[in-house]
């Protein structure tokens, strides 16, 4: 079967739409906006943010109810009326972890932090992609930097305290991470 250019253009719109609704996922907090000088374009109307955060409740109860996928729609569509929502990102991140995406979820935890530096809840989202994408080093900084923020977490704490009951990494995987894979590496 071969599709016309046009023909495939609508299927392929068709299909990004289906992926949009079916990619979102919240917590239930409000959402924070940047302030109109540093918002890119226009920010979002009371109206776009009020309807933001029914999708993110919508994604939070599908979250809890297992439905991954669905959650990260709703999550998504949340988070092209408010991009600047940083909770949006971090549970659509838990979404992709969760089906085993960590690629995905490192992206939206990258962006969740990137939004909001001191929000642990994104350290330890990065930290479990990284963990999942085998960079040690980059999820142990993740943590770390976590916990320096709220020492008493108790989630960030076992996760650091996993790294040292660990003995599956070989040095020859270790030094592959550090040399290959962080993006922490520069070289001049």
């Amino acid at each position: 079967m071969s599709l016309s250019w046009p023909e495939l253009a609508e299927a392929t719109a068709s299909w990004m739409e289906a992926e949009r609704r079916s990619l979102m996922q919240t917590l239930e907090v409000e959402p924070i906006l940047l302030t109109p000088s540093e918002y890119p374009g226009s920010a979002p109307t009371p109206q776009e943010v009020a309807a933001a955060d029914a999708l993110r409740q919508e994604g939070n109860r599908l979250y809890a109810d297992g439905h991954f996928q669905e959650a990260i729609v709703k999550y998504s569509e949340a988070a092209m009326l408010t991009p600047s929502d940083y909770f949006i990102y971090s549970n659509r991140s838990a979404c992709f972890l969760r089906l085993n995406r960590p690629v995905e979820a490192l992206d939206d935890a990258d962006r969740c932090v990137s939004l909001s530096p001191n929000f642990v809840r994104g350290l330890l989202r990065k930290g479990d992609a990284e963990h999942t994408l085998e960079r040690r080093l980059d999820a142990q900084a993740s943590y770390r930097r976590g916990l320096a923020l709220d020492g008493a977490n108790q989630q960030l704490q076992e996760r650091l305290e996993a790294f040292k009951s660990e003995n599956g990494a070989s040095l020859q995987t270790t030094l592959y991470n550090v040399l290959f894979v962080s993006p922490h590496l520069q070289m001049d």
